[in-house]
């Protein structure tokens, strides 16, 4: 497992910039689409284990302080829990309780 195990930092490109991923197919009351990033995966995505989010602290806001970075754990989303995350507001994406998707576009 120790060759498998190795950490890559990828750069994030909003959706808008994009225009890849259509906001009327993800559609929800209670998501914010401002917050939608995506990246390009390496070759040896299979072996994904984890996923980190790093956000630049622009003002003190709770324990953090303004110009620190924060380590947030991204949950994994999938096709079926979708449905019910995007229609809980308890669970609905924020910067605080990311997700992360793995959609292939070919």
């Amino acid at each position: 497992m120790r060759v498998l195990k190795s950490t890559t930092i990828l750069p994030a490109v909003h959706v808008e910039e994009t225009g890849m991923a259509p906001t009327s197919r993800l559609g929800s009351k209670y998501y914010n689409h401002k917050g939608i990033y995506e990246v390009y995966l390496p070759q040896d995505y299979l072996h994904l284990l984890n996923c980190i989010c790093y956000y630049k602290v622009n003002k003190n806001s709770g324990c953090r302080e303004g110009g620190s970075i924060a380590e947030i754990p991204a949950k994994r989303l999938t096709a079926d829990s979708w449905s019910t995350i995007v229609q809980d507001y308890y669970n609905r994406p924020t910067p605080q309780r990311p997700y992360y998707y793995i959609h292939n576009i070919n």
